[in-house]
């Protein structure tokens, strides 16, 4: 059976994100396993209005990542999802069978190896309008994404299950 293995990096803006991405782009890091998670906290429902000056950000994500999507979360109100965790918020059949007691975002991340110990941990980050970075997948990528994030001021986390 195949380990779930995933790093997650917490970022406090889309600078630190871009600089992020570029990193792992530079040691080849396969981007079919990398997903970004933010808060849509805009008080109108407008896409454009929220995308403003971060329209580039997002533009150049979206086009790295491929899919993106949002979804509306009664604990978070609107969430900006890019990367892989789209198809496993959306195509996972393991997504309904989770505890209802977690959120959409909880039983994606308890799906790709997050504990559940630590599932209020991100979810929190969410809320405090931080941006997620997840590396999902083959432990050699993650494992070099890991390395690679990881620096004096940037904490990352590597779960597995």
């Amino acid at each position: 059976m195949k380990e779930n293995i995933s790093c997650i990096s917490i970022y406090s803006n889309t600078k630190n994100v871009e600089q992020a991405i570029k990193e792992l782009e530079s040691v080849n890091c396969d981007f079919r396993h990398v997903s970004v998670i933010a808060k849509y906290s805009q008080s109108e429902n407008k896409i454009t209005d929220y995308l403003g000056e971060q329209k580039k950000f997002w533009n150049n994500l979206w086009s790295l990542l491929t899919v993106s999507e949002f979804f509306i979360e009664p604990e978070f109100g609107s969430l900006i999802v890019a990367g892989k965790m789209v198809e496993i918020i959306n195509n996972s059949p393991q997504i309904t069978a989770i505890d209802d007691a977690l959120s959409l975002l909880g039983r994606a991340l308890f799906i790709i190896g997050v504990p559940v110990g630590n599932i209020n941990e991100y979810e929190q980050e969410i809320i405090d309008e931080n941006i997620l970075l997840l590396v999902h997948g083959d432990q050699d990528d993650v494992e070099r994404a890991c390395k690679v994030l990881h620096g004096e001021t940037q904490q990352v986390t590597v779960h597995r299950a």
